[in-house]
């Protein structure tokens, strides 16, 4: 009986969340640590192979903890070869060396190097999908563990049923089902002691908390999953407000900043926050390496100051100046814009805007187009000492636009109307300047409060 409750709970997983995609998806790596999980895990996949026109290939990483384990390793690829035809790839890591080196916990430095050697693999084999054997305990020992250690509703989401590559189509499945598939199906399996080694966190929580709290209510794991559940509907409704946000703040993007209106501190206090938060991922490509403190921070002084600088984990770093964010890295120069000028429409970079020139006489391609350089000269006096006087930041000096003939500045709209007039003994010209947002908002705007105040 149990054995088809499993495999229609792992089956309806695959279907319900789109874990595997027949014509897509045509090789699986199995992570197969040997465990009953895994084991569950590789023969339900192995049973609707050939529905999904699928290879599968398991993986088996040896940690070098215990002394045994190479000779269980052995054991499995000859068990998993008898049994399906399937030949067992076998990769040893040793994790308390990696552990010392890296100055972290075993516990999870052997969770790091397997997500990263899974991932290497799948990658050079081709794999478009990596199956993991988590299951409905495991994810309320993750819950447990992020509430005891601090979390946002983002944590309390727990694990999912695909993320990214990864797929978990056993995580609705109860390890005693699993236990009980493993025996009705003759299944063989490794049972692991250091699993039952109170020395690990999440070890102390599988044997000595969830009991406790199945005792107080017996369907304590699966009020904990519900919750996941609950969760992961929360960040789809919130991810959606908060992306709207971002998409409507937006100012200029590149690969390497990004600029919004501040306008978007001024939302709701929560989901000011989140979107700072989302716009350090969407800049960074992940989360990872920030907590709440850092968010707070900068929302808290931005929300304050008129010009904020902040510098979060991995080079990021957030300015906060008049109506602008500016994210960038703190290694970041501002790429310098340099062409030669011609009759008609100059466009610039960065959506600055463009220049509208009209030659009179001479050749205009003398002309150049760019952002601030050293040794600049404008009106008799060193463009350089205007920027520092006026206490513009670094950041904004080389996207001030302007038109030069060498170093002499001949057109500067920041100091001048938009629309000017140019004439010497060989050229004479008519422009104009179309200010794009990026420098209505983020460049003009900051000047011009700089230098009144």
């Amino acid at each position: 009986m149990e054995q088809n409750k499993v495999f229609k709970t792992f089956f309806d997983c695959v279907k319900d969340y789109n874990l595997i995609t027949k014509g897509v998806d045509d090789k699986i790596l199995v992570a197969c640590s040997g465990g009953s999980d895994s084991m569950t895990l590789l023969d339900c996949l192995y049973r609707i192979k050939d529905r999904f026109a699928t290879k599968i290939i398991p993986v088996h990483i040896n940690h070098l903890l215990r002394q045994e384990a190479t000779k269980e390793a052995e054991e499995l690829a000859k068990e998993i070869k008898r049994r399906y035809g399937l030949t067992l790839f076998v990769i040893s890591c040793d994790v308390k060396k990696n552990a010392a080196l890296k100055k972290i916990g075993v516990e999870e430095c052997g969770r790091n190097l397997r997500l990263y050697i899974l991932g290497e693999v799948a990658h050079r084999i081709g794999a478009t999908k990596i199956a993991l054997g988590h299951n409905l305990n495991d994810q309320a020992e993750t819950l447990l563990f992020r509430m005891t250690r601090g979390t946002g509703y983002r944590g309390l989401c727990g694990m999912k049923p695909i993320s990214d590559k990864f797929i978990r189509p056993l995580l609705f499945v109860e390890k005693a089902e699993i236990e009980a598939y493993v025996k009705e199906n003759g299944l063989f399996f490794i049972d692991d002691y250091s699993n039952y080694e109170l020395c690990y966190d999440r070890n102390i929580l599988r044997h000595k908390v969830l009991p406790q709290l199945v005792k107080i209510n017996k369907r304590a794991v699966n009020h904990l999953v519900e919750l996941s559940k609950k969760s992961w509907e929360l960040e789809t409704f919130l991810s959606r407000q908060v992306n709207d946000i971002i998409d409507a703040n937006l100012i200029a993007q590149s690969r390497d900043f990004l600029v919004f209106r501040s306008k978007l501190l001024e939302k709701d206090q929560f989901l000011a926050k989140e979107a700072l938060r989302a716009v350090y991922e969407r800049f960074k490509g992940s989360i990872a390496g920030i907590d709440a403190a850092h968010i707070e921070n900068f929302y808290l002084n931005a929300l304050a100051k008129r010009f904020f600088k902040l510098q979060f984990p991995h080079d990021v770093v957030m300015i906060k100046s008049s109506d602008i964010i500016f994210v960038s890295k703190k290694s970041f120069n501002v790429p310098k814009y340099e062409f030669f000028a011609k009759n008609g429409i100059n466009q610039l970079p960065f959506g600055l805007g463009k220049f509208e020139l009209k030659a009179l006489k001479g050749d205009v391609s003398a002309l150049t187009i760019r952002g601030f350089r050293e040794g600049d000269i404008y009106m008799g006096k060193k463009l350089k000492t205007l920027f520092y006087d006026a206490k513009i930041p670094q950041v904004l000096r080389q996207l001030v636009p302007l038109v030069a003939l060498g170093n002499e500045v001949v057109f500067l709209p920041l100091c001048e109307k938009n629309e000017t007039f140019f004439e010497n003994s060989s050229l004479s010209f008519k422009i104009n300047f179309l200010e794009g947002e990026l420098y209505s908002k983020m460049i003009k705007r900051e000047i011009c409060n700089k230098s009144a105040s």
